[in-house]
């Protein structure tokens, strides 16, 4: 442990640290890169939500001008769009995902 902790002071050319928590690969952990991780995630949830809400928008109104045009194929056209919302949902839940993982484990 005091070989490392030498190392430590001599690669970051500061004062031993007496919390090894705060060290990560060679060099003190700032504030500002907490921070940045928090605009990080703030940004990935932000604009990864986005993209999917324009989708839904687009693809729900195209299905129900559809269902106006033709009240027949009303079945079909409500299960394509159920799929295809639920796939552009699925481009929001993986930037919650990666939004979490930013904020927490980052």
């Amino acid at each position: 442990m005091g070989t490392v902790t030498l190392l430590m002071t001599e690669w970051t050319n500061q004062q031993p640290i007496s919390d090894p928590s705060i060290v990560r690969y060679g060099w003190r952990q700032t504030k500002m890169e907490g921070d940045v991780s928090k605009l990080a995630a703030g940004l990935a949830i932000g604009l990864g939500g986005m993209g999917p809400g324009i989708a839904i928008g687009i693809g729900a109104s195209a299905a129900f001008s559809a269902i106006g045009r033709n009240p027949d194929a009303e079945n079909a056209i409500r299960a394509a769009m159920i799929i295809g919302l639920g796939l552009a949902e699925a481009v929001a839940i993986y930037a919650f995902v990666v939004a979490l993982v930013l904020a927490l484990v980052v």
